[in-house]
């Protein structure tokens, strides 16, 4: 699964090829997009198999009802600040493949699989490593969400915030 906007800084043009070159027996269902679809939107639909679905828009509960029930999420952002996204799916308990950029690093630190940023090799070989060994990337979720609700937890980063400015 992935959730975003769709525009070339989240990398969808190395997911769907990557996917494609997977043994994965699993659906790619890819959530976002736009009404008006631009012409790179356009190109990764043209990419999209069978296994690959466009359902749009998801808001709210359902967002996280599919999350919650998903096999694995993958980030493969070339840019990114730190993802809600990411942290959310760290939240639910969730296997989850991110690109190797920083931002991602210092989110997921050692609770994901990374693969090198922009290269579908790499990105292929995570998809196949999580069918594999699912029960390790179901222990990294676990570390994951442990991280999630410890360091990004709302109420500690308010608390650190009132302390910093506190001591100012």
């Amino acid at each position: 699964m992935f959730i975003g906007r769709f525009i070339p800084d989240k990398g969808l043009h190395y997911l769907i090829p990557a996917f494609k070159n997977s043994k994965s027996t699993k659906k790619l269902v890819l959530i976002g997009g736009s009404p008006n679809p631009s012409p790179y939107e356009k190109q990764l639909q043209d990419m999209a198999d069978d296994r690959i679905f466009f359902p749009g828009y998801i808001y709210g509960n359902d967002v996280n009802t599919l999350i919650a029930n998903a096999y694995c999420y993958i980030q493969p952002s070339d840019v990114e600040g730190l993802s809600p996204i990411v942290l959310t799916v760290m939240g639910l308990n969730v296997p989850i493949i991110v690109s190797d950029i920083d931002e991602n690093q210092y989110a997921v630190v050692d609770t994901a699989r990374m693969f090198k940023k922009g290269n579908i090799e790499s990105l292929t070989h995570e998809i196949n490593y999580c069918e594999d060994h699912y029960p390790e990337m179901l222990k990294l979720a676990e570390k994951a969400q442990v991280r999630a609700l410890s360091v990004f937890n709302w109420e500690k980063v308010a608390d650190e915030h009132v302390e910093v400015f506190t001591n100012s």
